[in-house]
């Protein structure tokens, strides 16, 4: 995923993404298995409101942000998918956790 909306190169000696849009780094946190019962028949375009409400949808202009998939799977068992990028480690977990939040005021 980084690598197809974030392009760039993994640095070896820094331990790091880096971007060729600007040689900034990425980092990444993500799951494709985020599931919790009381999600089914959650409506995927709901979620992907409340993540544009909250201003956390992808945004390449900052690259950063949250990509959604999978979200099929919350008809069937409340499960989907998130990739959260940020400029670094931190940011892409604080992304990360907003956004299983979102997802589980969306149930609320």
């Amino acid at each position: 995923m980084l690598r197809n909306i974030a392009p760039g190169h993994y640095d070896v000696d820094r331990g790091a993404w880096i971007t060729d849009r600007d040689g900034s780094t990425r980092a990444y946190r993500s799951t494709d298995n985020l599931v919790d019962p009381s999600w089914i028949g959650l409506p995927p375009s709901i979620v992907i409101d409340e993540m544009k409400r909250a201003g956390l949808q992808y945004d390449f202009d900052r690259g950063s942000g949250v990509v959604l998939h999978m979200l099929a799977g919350l008809a069937i068992d409340g499960r989907l998918g998130l990739t959260a990028i940020g400029r670094n480690v931190d940011e892409a977990s604080h992304i990360y956790d907003a956004a299983t939040e979102i997802v589980a005021d969306c149930a609320r």
